[in-house]
């Protein structure tokens, strides 16, 4: 059986047993003129025989005669019983024509769901009710195919344990906790899991037909505490003009806030669905075909309307019925249908369990509707939604691009797109110091998920004979030029298909003699003699600074007593280090002074908080020095997003340049002359509408 899991968009109600049922009330022994004057007024009228029935020929030529063809097709319409007549009863359904509180009782489509429910717990009961008391004891229930019957409606797949709170209650069905679950409990429950009416028996599906908008009631009660104050109200209704206005009408007991009772009493937040039907009917043959659906469906809507036919299309005739249509996410609005779904798993499918908005908890508010749609969109039975089936989003891993742009944001081109080696991301650009070569990594995807042990060091001329023409380096993250640039570090993460031992490593320029420097340490950059690596202990969070001689493997901790965030970049002198520290809760780009026995940072910009725990915080700042150690190229990731520069012997401000879309996540490098900047950026390439692509010879 399939389970849902479910969401709720804020649980209104508690789970505790409910004192009483909501009984259907005694019929009124009042005449119908009495009972409903005005429609009644209207019927007479057009009853021109006074036999009680209203023939076609009443109903419709009484009506201009630019307006008969509509009301011909109202007719067939409102004729349930299709015997040519229309009764009173049937009369009172008539949108625009009877006042709202004389309304009739249309069928309803999700109603009938539960009554056919009905019908499998009554011949179930027969069986399972061995001492004949109209009860499911909890001994019966144990014994019953009850738990398998009702697993999509119910969510109680997972039997006794999950179900029972107790060795002798029922969970949530068992309302009057007598051990025993009654015709009455389960109808109950099962108009609950529908989401005809709420917890404590509130209709939401009225008994005229009419529906209220409880997902428009939870959407605006964001503080879920089950009202709706006029803040609430202003900020996510959709009254306009008569925000002030709507809410007095519906807070009947004039408290200054809306309860969920008030809100379905209300007649100005009610669906109609035959109303709803006859507006998109447009050729007014009393079926709304593809076509028609289309082009009546609201924008805010759309996702859900395409996709209602096959499935919603019972008959399969092409087209819907007026209870068809009834059926349908557009008119039922009782849950966020048009919120976008997101599935976890990246899979490309929408499972049973993942067919919710928010998955908070295991729950069977709305339970056996969603299971319900859920069949209807899965038009190929495969068990799962397709983006055919259904308007879902499929998540994806961040894709990251490597652009070139002039210093004044001018001339924005792209470099490297993703693809090479099955990359789903480029980073970490760093170029050699002549300028004319790139070196990044690129990173493939699993599921959404960017797989850093799968990243490959790459190189690619940016002029000469093969420009363009990206190398595979092998496996390996942030690559950084030696400054004779004959030589690359990086670092390697564990779990390489190479089975590379996890550590800085060091390779020529073409990837050839790669050898391990530091075992465990992240992020290597050289010293400008190239004999030393300044590595971190870790990629996230504070980091331990080390320096290790290439040579001799001797090692030396630096920096001990500061939280560094960043990656550490030497200036041309090698006696300063530009990188990024955490005091006083924020995060400063800095320069310290090795030379110094003090060390202590020199605050150059705020970069702002970080947006994490400090555990998990990755900085992405990666601080670049001009050749002459005057200006450092750096990039942000919080508030101070951006790519930023400063001139060390100026008192300027640093300002920021680029683009003004450019991502909180871009690191970027300098060309040596810096009057250019090669960057990364996750932006989709339609946020770059004058984006030039490099030109290979």
């Amino acid at each position: 059986m399939t389970r849902i899991t479910l969401l709720i968009f804020g649980l209104l109600w508690s789970l505790g047993p409910s004192p009483s049922f909501v009984l259907a009330q005694a019929p009124n022994a009042k005449p119908d003129k009495e009972l409903y004057p005005v429609s009644w007024k209207t019927f007479e009228a057009r009853d021109k025989n006074k036999d009680g029935q209203l023939g076609e020929d009443e109903f419709v030529t009484t009506q201009p005669a630019d307006k008969q063809p509509l009301f011909r097709r109202d007719f067939k319409l409102l004729d349930l019983n299709e015997d040519k007549q229309l009764s009173f009863t049937e009369f009172r359904n008539l949108p625009g024509t009877v006042p709202f509180a004389e309304r009739g009782r249309m069928p309803d489509p999700i109603v009938k769901l539960v009554d056919e429910q009905m019908q499998k717990f009554e011949a179930g009961l027969k069986d399972w009710d061995t001492d004949k008391s109209g009860k499911l004891e909890a001994n019966e229930l144990v014994q019953s195919a009850f738990f398998e019957t009702f697993d999509d409606q119910l969510l109680v797949s997972r039997g006794p344990q999950l179900f029972l709170t107790r060795p002798t209650q029922a969970h949530w069905i068992d309302r009057d906790g007598d051990a025993g679950l009654s015709k009455d409990e389960v109808r109950f429950a099962l108009e609950v899991s529908f989401g005809i009416r709420s917890w404590d028996g509130i209709l939401i599906h009225r008994e005229t037909g009419l529906i209220s908008q409880s997902a428009s009631f939870r959407w605006m009660d964001t503080n879920r505490d089950g009202r709706v104050s006029p803040e609430e109200h202003k900020l996510r209704g959709y009254d306009g003009d008569l925000t002030e206005t709507r809410f007095k009408q519906i807070d009947t007991d004039k408290n200054g806030e809306l309860s969920f009772e008030e809100w379905t009493s209300s007649e100005f937040k009610l669906v109609d669905p035959l109303r709803y039907f006859r507006d998109r009917d447009t050729n007014l043959d009393g079926r709304i075909d593809k076509e028609e659906l289309v082009k009546t469906t609201p924008a805010w809507q759309a996702p859900v309307g395409a996709h209602i036919f096959p499935g919603f299309d019972l008959d399969q005739d092409g087209s819907l019925s007026w209870q068809e249509f009834a059926a349908t996410p557009l008119v039922n609005q009782v849950y966020q249908w048009h919120t976008a779904i997101k599935e976890t798993d990246g899979n490309g499918k929408l499972s049973p369990a993942e067919f919710v908005f928010e998955s908070q908890e295991r729950h069977p508010l709305m339970g056996g509707l969603l299971a319900e749609y859920f069949r209807r969109y899965d038009t190929n039975k495969d068990g799962a939604l397709d983006h055919d089936e259904f308007e879902f989003t499929t998540p994806e891993a961040p894709k990251s691009r490597i652009y070139r742009m002039n210093i004044d944001g001018s001339e924005l081109e792209l470099l490297a797109d993703i693809g090479f080696v099955g990359s789903n991301s480029m980073g970490s650009p760093d170029l050699s110091p002549d300028g004319k070569m790139l070196a990044f990594d690129a990173t493939p995807a699993v599921g959404v998920d960017n797989v850093f042990s799968l990243s490959h060091i790459v190189t690619m001329p940016l002029e000469g004979p093969d420009k363009g023409r990206m190398k595979d380096l092998g496996f390996g993250n942030c690559p950084d030029w030696s400054h004779d640039g004959k030589q690359l570090a990086f670092f390697v993460n564990s779990g390489n298909p190479a089975k590379d031992q996890h550590g800085a490593w060091i390779s020529n320029a073409d990837g050839t003699d790669r050898r391990l420097i530091a075992a465990n340490m992240w992020n290597p950059k050289f010293s400008p003699d190239d004999k030393l690596i300044l590595c971190a202990d870790r990629f996230r969070g504070a980091k331990q600074l080390f320096l290790y001689d290439v040579q001799t493997k001797d090692v030396m901790q630096v920096l001990a007593g500061h939280t560094i965030l960043g990656v550490p970049e030497f200036d041309p002198s090698g006696a300063r280090i530009a990188v990024t520290v955490l005091e006083d809760k924020q995060r400063k780009m800095c320069l310290i002074d090795l030379t110094n026995q003090s060390q202590q940072p020199a605050e150059l910009f705020k970069l702002g908080p970080i947006t994490d725990t400090l555990s998990t915080f990755t900085d992405s700042s990666r601080p670049q020095w001009s050749p002459d150690g005057k200006e450092l190229i750096f990039t942000g990731r919080t508030e101070k997003a951006g790519i930023h520069r400063i001139l060390l012997d100026k008192q300027d401000q640093p300002f920021s340049f680029g683009p003004p879309i450019l991502p909180t996540d871009a690191c970027g490098v300098p060309t040596p002359d810096h009057k250019q900047i090669i960057f990364t950026s996750s932006r989709p390439l339609k946020d770059f509408p004058n984006l030039k692509k490099f030109a290979a010879p």
